[in-house]
């Protein structure tokens, strides 16, 4: 297995960290996030997603052996790496205007379902 590292962004989400192996991405679900999103897998609000491509599909994977220093988390899922990666300061005024209508697209399936975005 490729070295595991730490995105350097993750640390700003308490729930989870993300992790890169070679062309890999995992996101650990710590403790505190864990029954959350138990509640948001079991409205089937992520099948949606993914079937309308507003979602990365993402897999739940059996604690793989990623190094000693990644450890705490309860549970770990897997998603395919994007192959060019842009920040929301590089987009054009209709790139964010999208992606915000987006979000409120994705804030409204998910309160359909009875839950809301954090």
């Amino acid at each position: 297995m490729n070295a595991v590292r730490y995105d350097a962004g993750s640390f700003r989400d308490p729930g989870g960290r993300v992790l890169i192996s070679g062309d890999r991405v995992y996101r650990t679900i710590m403790p505190s996030a864990a029954a959350a999103f138990r509640a948001v897998s079991e409205t089937g609000l992520f099948g949606e997603l993914f079937e309308r491509e507003w979602l990365l599909p993402f897999e739940e994977k059996a604690d793989l052996d990623l190094g000693a220093d990644v450890r705490g988390h309860e549970t770990l899922l897997e998603s395919t790496r994007l192959r060019t990666l842009s920040w929301p300061y590089e987009w054009s005024f209709s790139a964010l205007r999208r992606a915000a209508l987006l979000h409120l697209d994705i804030h409204l399936a998910a309160m359909e379902r009875g839950v809301t975005l954090s």
